[in-house]
């Protein structure tokens, strides 16, 4: 379990950066212990003062009734 993370207000464009970095943490926290991750939302992790991650989606879909469908 995620241990010590303030999640943002949920922005439904950012939904799959967000869940990027917090599944990359988790990893980090159950497989190898590193638990002093920090986030800089919406998609960024850094461990003592140095960037480890920056996640990104690339949109590729439709735009159906104002919503994004395909990443």
């Amino acid at each position: 379990m995620l241990q010590s993370v303030d999640v943002p207000e949920r922005h439904l464009l950012y939904d799959i950066e967000m869940a990027a970095s917090l599944a990359v943490m988790q990893v980090l926290q159950e497989n190898y212990g590193l638990f002093n991750v920090k986030v800089k939302w919406l998609n960024d992790l850094w461990v003592r003062g140095h960037k480890l991650l920056g996640a990104l989606a690339e949109f590729n879909g439709v735009i159906e009734g104002g919503m994004i469908m395909l990443y």
